[in-house]
């Protein structure tokens, strides 16, 4: 069983390898690309839902780190 799973990894570790190998050539051949123009950047959120939302982040963190959130 281990010959198989061990074989698998190496299958899996050479297509990982091969698929690596076409990426870079492709990439290499390939033209570049047109850069996009830049958009904005700021978020659109409004800060009132950005503010609740860092609020409610927060209380998950210690939610979750004191242990009133999350399996028992």
């Amino acid at each position: 069983m281990a010959r198989v799973i061990l074989g698998l990894v190496l299958f899996a570790a050479v297509v990982l390898a091969i698929a690596s190998v076409i990426t870079l050539a492709r990439s290499l051949i390939a033209t570049p690309a047109t850069p996009a123009p830049p958009g904005p950047k700021e978020d659109p959120m409004p800060d009132v839902m950005r503010n609740i939302a860092y609020v409610l982040l927060l209380i998950l963190l210690v939610g979750v780190a004191t242990g009133w959130l999350g399996a028992a």
